[in-house]
């Protein structure tokens, strides 16, 4: 697994953190083990321009996942945003993060969100990784 990290908005998260949630994850799925993942943390605006570009909505989201064929793979993150949903949920931004985190992984594997019965999939599935990783999200 090769894993890259950029942090475009200088709050202080550091490549090990999402790189232990990572192979925490593995552990779950390790089909990730052969890929090669970028993570990208961004701003609100920064966010927004990549889902209309991409995806064709000009709105504000949490994560964004693209699957780029031959095991390569980019998820981007709005630390901006994960800090208004970790206070709304009442939860460190940290724990926000990772949950972020691995559900862009879970996507990049092909766990769907859309309907009801695939999102309690996902969310279940989201849910047992972030228990394992309670430890180092605090």
């Amino acid at each position: 697994m090769v894993f890259y990290f950029r942090n475009l908005v200088s709050k202080g998260s550091k490549k090990d953190f999402f790189q232990k949630i990572l192979e925490k994850t593995v552990e779950f799925k390790p089909e990730l083990d052969s890929f090669e993942i970028s993570l990208v943390l961004v701003g609100n605006q920064k966010i927004r321009a990549i889902n209309k570009k991409h995806l064709e909505s000009d709105r504000i989201t949490d994560v964004l996942s693209f699957d780029l064929g031959q095991g390569i793979a980019e998820i981007f993150i709005s630390q901006e945003r994960a800090q208004a949903q970790s206070k709304e949920l009442g939860h460190s931004l940290n724990k926000e993060l990772a949950t972020l985190f691995v559900h862009g992984l879970l996507h990049i594997l092909g766990h769907e969100d859309q309907s009801k019965e695939d999102r309690q999939q996902m969310f279940l599935l989201q849910d047992r990784i972030i228990k394992k990783l309670a430890e180092e999200i605090v």
